[in-house]
C-alpha cells in the first residue's frame, strides 16, 4: 500500500468570518492511498481553533507513513484501529486517512460507502447555507446574491439583533445561529426569547467549551434548541453533550474520520440527540464523504465547497439547497 499527501490551498470566494477565526485562504491536504490496483481519496483541513495547522498536519503524516505502506490493508475498520492511537493527537489527519480508506475500500468493492454500511438513503435532505460575520449591509447583500431554502447565520457580535432584523427584513426563510462561542448566558436567554419569534429553529454552539457552568445553565434559559459544535468532538464528549445539550454537530475531521462517526451517530440516537452533519470549509472531497451519512441526520451543513472559487473534486452535488450523492463507489468523489 502507498499513501501520499499533496497540500493546497482553496481560495475562498469572500472573506470568511466568524466570532473565532477570518480567512480567504483554507489550507487543505488532498491524501491518496493506493492499493491492488485502485486509489481512494481523502481531505484534511488545517484549523486555528483546533490548533491544527499544515506543519503540524505534515509532520503528524511523517510520523505514520511507514506504518501505514507495511500494513497489510484489509478493512477500513481495523485499518483506523491501527491508526487511531498513532494519530490521536492529530484527528484531522485521522479523518483524512480514513476517508481515503474507505473510498478505496468502496473502490475495491464497487459500493458506496452508505452501501457498505447499510446507512439510510438521504430523502430530500437540505443543507443550509452559511453568511458569515460581515458589515450588516455586506450580510444583506451576500443572502441576497445566493437564494437558498435555509440559511446559517454566524453571529458572536455587538450588532447580532441589528443583523438578524435586518435579514429579516428580505426573508422569512428559515435561520439557524451559530454563535461560534461568542455569547454569554444573558445573552443567550434574550436573544433566543427574541429569535423564537423569528422562524430561527436552533442555536449552535452559544458558549466557548470550557465555560461548562454556563453551558449546564443554557439548556434552562434557552428557548431553542442548543447543538454542540466545539463542545463535541468525540465519542468522550456524548455524555456531557446528552445532558446539556438537545443534539451534536458531527464532523468528520473533528472526531477522526467515518469509522467513529458512524458509530457515534448510533450512540447519539440512542440518547435522545438530534444529529447534524457538518462540514467545514473544504472541498468536494470532504463534502462527498460527509454526504454518506445525510440519510441519518436531522440536520445537514455542508455547504463548505460552496464557498470556494474554485473546487478540486467533483462529487456529491448541492442543488438549491438538496443534497444529491454521486452514488459512486467509495465516497463518490473524483478529482479535477
Amino acid at each position: 500500500m502507498k499513501i501520499s499527501i499533496h497540500p493546497v490551498d482553496l481560495h475562498l470566494k469572500n472573506r470568511f468570518t466568524t466570532h473565532v477565526d477570518s480567512r480567504v485562504i483554507q489550507h487543505s491536504h488532498i491524501i491518496t492511498l493506493e492499493h491492488e490496483g485502485f486509489t481512494g481519496i481523502g481531505e484534511v483541513t488545517a484549523h486555528p481553533f483546533y490548533n491544527i495547522t499544515r506543519a503540524g498536519i505534515l509532520s503528524s503524516f511523517d510520523h505514520v507513513k511507514n506504518s501505514i505502506e507495511q500494513y497489510d490493508y484489509d478493512h477500513p475498520d481495523n485499518f483506523w484501529e491501527l491508526l487511531s492511537p498513532l494519530l490521536s493527537h492529530n484527528l484531522f489527519l485521522l479523518s483524512g486517512i480514513d476517508v481515503a480508506s474507505h473510498d478505496l475500500y468502496g473502490k475495491i468493492k464497487s459500493k458506496s460507502v452508505y452501501e457498505l454500511y447499510q446507512l439510510p438513503e438521504a430523502v430530500n435532505g437540505i443543507t443550509s447555507y452559511t453568511i458569515g460575520i460581515d458589515e450588516t449591509s455586506v450580510m444583506v447583500d451576500k443572502l441576497l446574491a445566493t437564494p437558498w431554502p435555509l440559511y446559517k447565520i454566524k453571529l458572536g457580535t455587538e450588532r447580532d439583533v441589528e443583523i438578524i432584523k435586518a435579514l429579516r427584513k428580505i426573508t422569512n426563510t428559515p435561520f439557524r445561529i451559530d454563535a461560534n462561542c461568542g455569547w454569554d448566558l444573558d445573552q443567550l436567554t434574550s436573544y433566543t426569547t427574541l429569535f423564537k419569534k423569528l422562524n430561527i429553529d436552533l442555536i449552535e454552539q452559544a458558549f466557548h467549551p470550557t465555560e461548562k457552568e454556563k453551558i449546564k445553565a443554557a439548556k434552562a434559559e434557552s428557548k431553542l434548541p442548543l447543538i454542540a459544535d466545539e463542545s463535541f468532538k468525540t465519542m468522550d464528549d456524548l455524555a456531557f453533550c446528552a445532558k446539556y445539550y438537545d443534539g451534536i454537530n458531527i464532523k468528520l475531521v473533528k472526531c477522526g474520520g467515518l469509522t467513529p462517526a458512524i458509530k457515534i451517530a448510533a450512540r447519539a440516537k440512542v440518547l435522545g440527540l438530534k444529529i447534524m452533519i457538518g462540514c467545514m470549509t473544504e472541498s468536494s472531497i470532504g463534502i462527498s464523504a460527509a454526504s454518506q451519512l445525510a440519510g441519518i441526520a436531522d440536520y445537514l451543513d455542508l455547504d463548505g465547497a460552496l464557498l470556494l472559487k474554485k473546487d478540486i473534486a467533483e462529487g456529491t452535488k448541492i442543488n438549491n439547497g438538496k443534497v444529491i450523492r454521486s452514488g459512486l463507489a467509495g465516497i463518490g468523489c473524483s478529482l479535477l
